[in-house]
């Protein structure tokens, strides 16, 4: 008994990490590998159709051989728009339009191109600049593709962006 309780709390620990990117062959790529260019040694992405230049890893990753490493940071709304601000190079909280942008229509766990945007958290509810009201941010789910609302005192992942020059 002891062993598959053991068996399932590994399973659950570990579920995250093993789980996979769920694509549906009958929808055609929103986010096709063509569509990205890497720049500085491959930590920054830029979307050759918006023009926008992305981080390549969530905020607090950390782009090492080619994997983002570390613990993806988690904010809330208020610090995630703060944090932005203090970074250099005109880094910013991107709007929820701009933040669909990244969204893979075809797949699901995570729904982003996973060869572009590597190790991207499977739950990330990330933030955007946008917000509806003054206590509701809005976020998209790199998990399903999903834009809500949601309260800006919870903590959520962040992905920054930037206009190209």
């Amino acid at each position: 008994m002891k062993n598959i309780l053991l068996a399932l709390a590994l399973m659950v620990a570990t579920s995250q990490t093993i789980a996979a990117q769920i694509c549906n062959p009958a929808i055609s790529k929103t986010t096709e590998q063509t569509r990205y260019q890497l720049l500085n040694d491959g930590a920054e992405v830029k979307d050759q159709k918006t023009g926008l230049i992305w981080q390549r890893c969530t905020v607090g990753q950390t782009l090492t051989a080619n994997s983002c490493t570390g613990e993806a940071a988690l904010y809330t709304w208020q610090e995630a728009q703060d944090y932005a601000k203090k970074q250099a190079n005109q880094w910013r909280v991107p709007t929820i339009d701009e933040l669909k942008t990244l969204h893979e229509a075809a797949c699901i766990g995570p729904a982003i191109n996973e060869a572009t945007f590597v190790d991207t958290p499977l739950n990330n509810e990330t933030w955007s600049a946008s917000a509806e009201g003054a206590d509701y941010g809005i976020m998209l789910s790199f998990y399903n593709g999903e834009v809500s609302s949601n309260d800006k005192l919870n903590t959520l992942y962040v992905r920054l962006v930037k206009t190209a020059p």
